[in-house]
């Protein structure tokens, strides 16, 4: 049987996330979801390299 802690442990493991940003224009987009938190910050740090700017930064998935 799995205890309350494993449990949680499992979702927040499972825990999905996506890259937005925002243009000059102050307009918001979604652009990649259902990453794992690792491949979400890298994206950002990929885009930000290449002197977009715009501003990228990662959330969770809703």
């Amino acid at each position: 049987m799995n205890s309350p802690d494993h449990e949680s442990n499992s979702l927040r493991s499972a825990e999905l996330w996506a890259v937005w940003r925002i243009d000059d224009n102050g307009n918001v987009f979604v652009v990649r979801e259902h990453l794992d938190r690792a491949e979400a910050e890298k994206l950002v740090e990929k885009f930000t390299a290449c002197g977009h700017k715009q501003m990228y930064w990662v959330e969770r998935d809703a």
